[in-house]
């Protein structure tokens, strides 16, 4: 029987050249279940996660194809840990990393523990990366009350993918937290959440057990006109919540989030396939809707960095500058 603390959850949909890497990396991390949530793949996926559904910490899960956010959602449901750690189905974890976080956790009583990540190429073979422990033994701990740690996820200091933590069940068990389904940049819609059902936060800014794997076909480097409307419905959402609860941090540093990724889905409307007139009326609305939600009293207390892209947007410069710098990488 195995001791299970830490539930693993891997949504697996057509990454046969990656998912063996992925799942090897995690079968072995001490106190965990693996738990595989097939989104009805097409590829030779299925037949990679067959050859470990005998082991006694795997559970496999095979259902209709539903999104990255449905099949989490189908983890969350499956999962008897104590505590929740995603993995993308490409990515890996370095040796020990539940053990390493689980002794950190204990040791503070954490219900939350972030932690950040290295970038990978494509490439990467497993072998030359995942048992390359990292010492945390003079690494430094951030405490952090949810306030302030929502204020680092709004100002953008801290990142908030729903891999770069771990979390207690009990935090998404909490007003029935769930990934919205069809709908991409999930993790926005979903981190903020589990930080306000948080009471004892932490983040250790220099320790990265987290490999992710940055490759072209990747849903977070796919342009479409979707990805605007679902931040602009997330930022919606996230409006909502802080008027009810955290109205205080409606300031300049959640400004900087609000301009960051909905100018991340501007950028992808310019960038989408459509027709030129369709992508025109696009962005025409998508600007206006942008100016009426960030006005210039609030883009002066932007940080640096997201008041130049807010400026250029305005001038419409930042579309021909990123394409410029496109073709130039």
């Amino acid at each position: 029987m195995v001791d299970v603390k830490v539930s693993i959850v891997i949504p697996v949909f057509n990454v046969e050249n990656f998912l063996k890497d992925c799942i090897d990396s995690c079968v072995d991390q001490k106190y965990s279940e693996v738990i595989l949530v097939d989104d009805g793949s097409t590829d030779s996926s299925t037949e990679i996660c067959m050859k470990y559904v005998e082991l006694p910490n795997v559970k496999y899960i095979r259902q209709e194809n539903g999104g990255l956010s449905a099949a989490r959602n189908t983890g969350l449901i499956h999962a008897t840990g104590e505590y929740i750690l995603f993995v993308d189905s490409d990515d890996m974890l370095i040796t020990n990393t539940v053990e390493t976080l689980l002794v950190i956790i204990d040791n503070n009583s954490y219900d939350l523990l972030f932690f950040n990540h290295e970038i990978i190429e494509e490439n990467t073979s497993s072998k030359s990366v995942i048992n390359n422990e990292i010492d945390v033994t003079n690494k430094k701990i951030v405490n952090l009350s949810t306030e302030d740690c929502l204020k680092d996820i709004f100002s953008r200091r801290m990142q908030n993918y729903s891999w770069s933590f771990l979390a207690k069940r009990d935090l998404y068990v909490k007003d029935n937290i769930r990934f919205p389904e069809k709908r991409t940049y999930e993790d926005i819609a979903t981190t903020y959440r589990v930080v306000g059902n948080a009471a004892n936060i932490a983040y250790i800014p220099n320790y990265a057990p987290y490999l992710y794997r940055n490759r072209k076909g990747s849903i977070a480097n796919t342009a479409s006109i979707k990805t605007y409307f679902d931040i602009k419905a997330t930022i919606i959402e996230i409006d909502e919540y802080l008027k009810q609860r955290y109205s205080r941090l409606k300031d300049h540093e959640y400004a900087n989030f609000v301009v960051s990724f909905l100018l991340l889905g501007y950028m992808d409307l310019a960038n989408s396939g459509v027709t030129k007139n369709k992508k025109y009326k696009l962005l025409k609305n998508a600007k206006r809707d942008i100016i009426e939600r960030v006005d210039c009293k609030q883009a002066r207390k932007l940080e640096f960095k997201y008041k130049i892209s807010y400026a250029l947007f305005r001038l419409e410069m930042l579309i021909p500058i990123q394409n410029m710098r496109g073709k130039l990488k």
